[in-house]
């Protein structure tokens, strides 16, 4: 009897699986993919107070961290919405790295630890910007109860035209996933921030992973919440390398393909439970326009485009999203690899990405150049061909690597001979420190190159301003030009023997020296070399140092009336593949895949 009514419960449960795969499928019928093809679902969207242009939206943490890059994505006409970082009311200390991970095709793992600089400092960063009456600053926030949510939300609500609620990271201990799994605290903070900030519009951003997702948006939208957002990077996962995690977090959040079937159950849940009113800004594995009409079809209103973004320059980005908007619109056929339903073709494709694989690489050899700075070498592999396989046989001129030590960290270095494989390290912190006591034999990870590279020149007179480690990728960019152009080299250090290597430069050009301490060259700053020089016709400058030593050199350099000033300055970089946008620059460009260096 009791195996009966099992049974019988079970082609219950089956049938109601059954019945309610039928209602999102005939909910999704309703949403005709013909309205994607129509100009005005792009034009005159109204959301909160504005109507905006663009239904692609920037998630949180994704590029636009500093309120520069924002200012630039604004810019970009297929997108609407643009998410800040997520913002607490103290200032937040994120993970070491690394934090962004490939593991597969289109498939990314991270954790960067909600770093923010608290909502005081990013109000006035943000003051510093204007927001466009056509698109939409949506202000990301978190915390670990009502009161603080609240507090974030009052520094912030001048800047913002609506608040996203972050219910939903994965990985950050008594924050996001930790909140969004309590049906209670979700309701009581989205209540309290919709009753205190009435005529904002106020999104919950909820993950696929919460096992009834659709009731805790219906319970936020029950508290005055416009909308939902879905879903955030899934997990916590973990991924190995030499042993240990990847992540110096340990675990983090999954993003990309492999997560849109996910986003997309989430996403046509919530529509069937919520109704057709509230919006959703669906998110998760949008890599081409067939997956925005699947976003569309299971119930979103706007589709957030994120890791599809790795490795693409600012320009090369606005192109991306304007053409995947493009592609809905005017239903492109195209002999690009990836065939649709109907024989259509979409042309506009998420750019490869063949720089994030690690490759062991034995050390060959760390000579102490002082007591705080190393040179190490790396030996070719056996049989191996490329950067990736140690021998580096590629242009590394003005790019850039990162070392790494798995459960210890990595940063970025430039190459600063191809020839013998070398880096310069100086012992600055933890990481730099281990670096630094490597033996012969040891093991250190290389990925990479990552940046842009120089520009071409030819018959040009060309001036090289550096200072400390900022000497580094100077001699792999002098090698380039030193067949067809003059060289000069400018250089400050501290003492004689901070300069490493100099009878190599020495052989491509004159070489002038400048000494903290005097022990060689002038006594002073290396900007005290430039100053009434005679540099010649149409000088070229390119400087790499700390941020006051360029500027000083600036000023000087423009003074010989160039119109080629070239710096790399030293921005915090983290991913080196444009997604945790902690490098913008002033004027909103990335350095890691807009630069390093960029022309003043």
């Amino acid at each position: 009897m009791l195996k009966e009514v099992n049974g019988s419960a079970s082609i219950n449960k089956s049938a109601n699986i059954n019945a309610n795969i039928n209602r999102r499928g005939e909910a999704s019928a309703q949403r005709k993919a013909s309205a994607l093809r129509e100009a005005g679902f792009y034009q005159g969207v109204p959301l909160g107070k504005k109507r905006i242009t663009g239904r692609i939206a920037i998630p949180s943490g994704i590029r636009c961290a500093r309120a520069s890059a924002i200012a630039r994505y604004f810019g970009i006409r297929s997108v609407g919405i643009i998410t800040t970082k997520s913002i607490s009311a103290q200032p937040k200390q994120g993970y070491r790295e690394p934090l962004y991970y490939r593991y597969a095709d289109n498939a990314y793992m991270n954790a960067v630890g909600l770093e923010n600089p608290g909502a005081r400092a990013f109000r006035e960063e943000l003051s510093q910007i204007t927001i466009p009456e056509d698109k939409f600053l949506l202000v990301s926030l978190f915390g670990g109860d009502e009161a603080s949510f609240l507090e974030a939300a009052e520094a912030l609500a001048d800047m913002a035209d609506g608040f996203e609620l972050n219910l939903s990271c994965p990985h950050a201990k008594g924050y996001g996933l930790q909140v969004g799994n309590d049906a209670d605290l979700v309701a009581r903070i989205t209540g309290r921030i919709v009753r205190a900030f009435a005529g904002i519009p106020i999104f919950a951003k909820l993950s696929a992973s919460i096992p009834d997702v659709a009731a805790i948006a219906e319970l936020a939208v029950g508290q005055g919440a416009a909308g939902i957002t879905i879903t955030n990077t899934i997990g916590p996962g973990i991924a190995y390398l030499g042993g240990s995690p990847v992540l110096s977090n340990g675990v983090g959040g999954l993003s990309g393909e492999a997560i849109r079937p996910l986003g997309l159950k989430a996403t046509a849940d919530i529509r069937m439970r919520i109704g057709e009113g509230p919006l959703i800004i669906g998110m998760g594995g949008i890599f081409l326009a067939q997956h925005m009409e699947d976003y569309y079809r299971a119930g979103a209103d706007f589709f957030g485009v994120g890791s599809a973004l790795t490795n693409l320059s600012t320009e090369e980005s606005a192109d991306y999203l304007n053409g995947l908007q493009d592609d809905v619109q005017d239903d492109v056929q195209d002999d690009v690899v990836g065939g649709l339903p109907g024989g259509r073709r979409r042309a506009t494709m998420p750019k490869a990405v063949d720089n994030m694989s690690y490759t062991a690489c034995l050390v060959e050899g760390n000579t102490a150049l002082t007591p705080s700075l190393h040179k190490i070498r790396l030996a070719p592999s056996p049989g191996g061909a490329g950067a990736g396989a140690g021998t580096c046989a590629c242009d590394t001129a003005g790019r850039f690597f990162f070392l790494m030590l798995p459960g210890k960290g990595e940063k970025p270095f430039a190459m600063f001979s191809q020839e013998e494989r070398s880096f310069v390290v100086k012992d600055v912190g933890f990481f730099t420190h281990e670096l630094t006591q490597l033996s012969p034999g040891d093991t250190v990870y290389l990925r990479g190159p990552y940046g842009k590279g120089m520009p071409l020149y030819r018959d040009a007179n060309i001036n090289f301003v550096a200072g400390g480690t900022g000497i580094s990728p100077v001699y792999e960019m002098a090698r380039a030009y030193a067949k067809h152009n003059k060289l000069r080299f400018f250089f400050g250090v501290g003492t004689a023997g901070d300069l490493f290597d100099r009878h190599r430069f020495d052989a491509l050009g004159e070489t002038h020296v400048a000494t903290e301490d005097g022990s060689l060259g002038r006594r002073g700053f290396v900007s005290e070399l430039l100053r009434g020089f005679a540099f010649g016709d149409s000088p070229v400058f390119i400087n790499a140092g700390p941020r006051a030593m360029i500027e000083a050199c600036r000023a000087i350099e423009a003074e010989a009336a160039s119109q080629d000033i070239w710096a790399a300055i030293e921005y915090q970089t983290s991913c080196g593949v444009g997604i945790c946008g902690k490098c913008a620059c002033e004027g909103g460009q990335l350095s890691c895949v807009d630069g390093p260096f960029f022309k003043l």
